[in-house]
């Protein structure tokens, strides 16, 4: 093979890598593939040394890889990007880092590609959760476990009169809307669905922001992480005529089930 690295040397350092490893080098329009891991036969299913990027692998997605490489090479620092399509028939997604070496007026490509399926799917669910908690018209805030307000949506900004960029770091404890007697039953609910995991919802009034005061039920869902709770969303929703708030006075009392981060 051609190159600053013998076969030997990159069998060491990757030859059981877990990750997939390519070491190739330019070649007009393409890239040869000088090395590849022993993962790469496996999952190409095919000898890969010797050939090139666009012969082992349909044109689109040749294309796409070396629009990426071409990045790699006009950077001074390794570079990294995301592939959704090489591997999507395993359901699975990878981040490659990019890192180019120039050697005796060659350019060569390292190129290592790690899994990221997991954390491609925790992304894709927060995305899908953060555009359901900004799109929903009942006022919705996130507290982490000691009262401290991670998040609020545009509508608890909204109708209650408080700005997220101003108030997330804060207590939630300080937050204007909040009287005294609503945070003595928050403090009191939390408490409950620390020890039971029972997540209560009940009644009460408070200030909007137009001054006066309207009626909510509001419930609680608990994130938790490694057995125990992290954080908890407190869900609004504003009870507008005498039938809704008899409506929800009849519903029993009921366990949500937690969000869980993965």
């Amino acid at each position: 093979m051609r190159g600053p690295f013998t076969k030997e040397q990159l069998d060491l350092l990757y030859g059981n890598s877990e990750d997939l490893v390519f070491f190739m080098r330019q070649s007009g329009d393409t890239y040869v593939y000088e090395y590849v891991n022993a993962l790469c036969h496996t999952t190409f299913k095919q000898v890969l040394t010797g050939t090139t990027v666009d012969a082992s692998m349909p044109v689109p997605v040749a294309k796409e890889i070396k629009k990426q490489y071409r990045i790699a090479e006009s950077r001074n620092e390794a570079y990294r990007y995301r592939d959704y399509n090489l591997f999507s028939k395993n359901n699975a997604a990878n981040e490659t880092e990019v890192t180019k070496i120039p050697h005796e007026g060659d350019l060569y490509l390292l190129a290592v590609s790690k899994n990221v399926g997991k954390q491609k799917t925790i992304e894709e669910d927060y995305l899908f959760y953060q555009s359901l908690v900004q799109n929903s018209v009942d006022p919705m805030i996130m507290i982490s476990s000691d009262l401290m307000i991670i998040d609020m949506n545009p509508a608890y900004e909204n109708i209650f009169g408080v700005s997220k960029e101003q108030w997330v770091g804060d207590s939630f404890m300080t937050l204007p809307n909040n009287s005294e007697r609503f945070l003595t039953r928050v403090l009191a609910e939390l408490g409950n669905v620390e020890e039971s995991k029972r997540i209560p919802s009940f009644i009460t009034s408070t200030k909007m922001q137009a001054g006066n005061e309207g009626k909510f039920s509001v419930s609680f869902s608990p994130v938790e992480e490694g057995g125990a709770i992290r954080a908890f969303q407190i869900v609004y929703r504003e009870l507008a005529d005498g039938i809704q708030l008899k409506e929800e006075l009849r519903k029993p009392k009921m366990c949500w089930k937690a969000i869980k981060t993965l």
